[in-house]
């Protein structure tokens, strides 16, 4: 979309050096109600959704916990990954699935790595 010319705070918060995009600045133009940045937020949860779903149909989960940077503020995103498990999974076994937050936030990686330290 920015390389098509499309208008965009994304763009602008680069200064137009597109390599330096990150998934903060995408999330900070989404907050502002950048149409641009809430399409990459939709894509990307249809792209996780479909990665999702094929879990959903394999371990049944009762909810599908996301952490990190990504986890942050961005509703549209979460949304998106639930409606595209509800299309995709098996619908008995997608019907009552959360995708929710981690309450880690940034801090979930660190965690995460810390407790495999201390499993072996």
């Amino acid at each position: 979309a920015i390389k098509e010319g499309k208008k965009t705070l994304i763009y602008d918060i680069v200064e137009g050096k597109i390599e330096d995009i990150t998934p903060k600045i995408i999330s900070d133009a989404y907050k502002k109600g950048d149409i641009v940045a809430r399409d990459i937020w939709i894509d990307v949860g249809i792209c996780l959704g479909a990665l999702f779903s094929g879990l959903v149909n394999l371990l049944n989960p009762d909810a599908i916990i996301i952490g990190g940077g990504i986890s942050k503020n961005v509703e549209v995103m979460f949304e998106t990954i639930e409606e595209t498990i509800k299309k995709r999974a098996m619908k008995i076994l997608a019907k009552d699935v959360k995708v929710l937050p981690s309450g880690l936030g940034m801090d979930a990686g660190i965690v995460s790595a810390g407790a495999l330290v201390f499993q072996k």
